[in-house]
């Protein structure tokens, strides 16, 4: 039995979409985002001014839309 299961494991790991994509990429995408965010509960942010514009009227083609529904 141990040696299927040896046999079996070997087979898997040679094929290299079975070792790729479930062991080393999440291995390399997690790196990938630590150095991305690893920083951002030390960076120094500024506050950034923002607006909301509210339309009078609505966008004519847009009423079109919602009446063909």
């Amino acid at each position: 039995m141990l040696h299927l299961i040896k046999y079996n494991l070997l087979v898997k790991l040679r094929n290299f979409n079975m070792t790729f994509w479930p062991l080393v990429f999440p291995l390399i995408l997690g790196t990938f985002f630590f150095f991305a965010f690893g920083n951002l509960n030390d960076a120094d942010f500024e506050t950034v001014q923002v607006a909301m514009v509210q339309e009078t009227s609505p966008n004519p083609l847009f009423s079109f839309y919602i009446d063909q529904g």
